[in-house]
Order: structure tokens, then C-alpha cells, then sequence
């Protein structure tokens, strides 16, 4: 079984691997950071420790929402690095079975891009599920090289 952590951002559904999830929180205020790039939105204040947020919006080319009280911050574990990200509503977790997660690759049209992420379906509601390194790496390379 594979367990995911599943939230909405901007209407869209979207699970990812819950063993990457560190800590929930509710929004606070983002700091604006010292470093200028793209891909981060800003800082969170995690204990002290400035954790980067990431625009999780520019997976999709969108304008990177704007955070409000019911906003939650997912921090994730990755690369031995904690990042954060926003979500507009944390649901919780589920569980399904690995060939329940249809990869995208097997169901766009061929030459289309390579696209490691994929999509599963429960409970009548379909869910994006995020590969976290294609999207953490790039974002992360951005940030290391700002």
C-alpha cells in the first residue's frame, strides 16, 4: 500500500508521498527571503530556523497564491533539507494500492514531455500525485544556484 498526504492548492487535488511529510502547520506569516528567486515564495519561521517555501504554483505556470488564514504549511523533509510548501486545505491521508496510481506518462498523447507524476482516484475524487524529486530537485537547484 501506498499512503499519500492529500491537499488542495488553487482547486487542484494533490497527494504526495506521506513519508516526505515532516510537520502541518496553520499559516503565519512568510518572511520575505534573502534570497531573490523565483521558485521561493518566502521564509517560514520554524523554531528559530528559516525554512524555504517553495512555489509549488510554478509546477503548473501558474501565479503563486497568496497565503491567508486558512492556509496550512506542509514542511517536507527532503535531501536531507527541510522546505515548505503552502496548501489552501490539508485533507488528510490515504491509502492505495500502487497500481492504483496511473502514471502520466502511460496516458498523455506520445512526444508529449516526460512527466513523472501521476494520478490516482478515491473516493470518487482524483488526485494529483506529485513525484516529489522531479519537483523538489528543480526548485532546489534554483535555490542553491540564486
Amino acid at each position: 500500500m501506498l499512503e499519500f498526504l492529500t491537499f488542495e492548492l488553487n482547486d487542484t487535488r494533490i497527494a504526495l508521498p506521506v513519508e516526505a511529510v515532516s510537520s502541518i502547520y496553520e499559516a503565519v506569516a512568510i518572511h520575505p527571503s534573502k534570497i531573490e528567486c523565483p521558485g521561493i515564495l518566502g521564509d517560514f519561521n520554524l523554531h528559530g530556523e528559516m525554512i524555504p517555501v517553495l512555489n509549488l504554483d510554478r509546477h503548473w505556470k501558474r501565479l503563486a497564491q497568496t497565503t491567508n488564514l486558512d492556509s496550512q504549511i506542509i514542511v517536507l523533509n527532503y535531501s536531507q533539507n527541510l522546505v515548505a510548501i503552502i496548501a489552501d486545505d490539508v485533507k488528510g491521508t490515504i491509502r492505495v494500492q500502487p497500481e492504483a496510481v496511473i502514471a502520466l506518462n502511460n496516458i498523455l498523447p506520445q512526444g508529449y514531455n516526460l512527466n513523472p507524476h501521476g494520478l490516482t482516484v478515491y473516493d470518487n475524487e482524483i488526485y494529483y500525485v506529485l513525484d516529489l524529486e522531479s519537483v523538489l530537485a528543480t526548485q532546489m537547484d534554483e535555490l542553491n544556484h540564486a
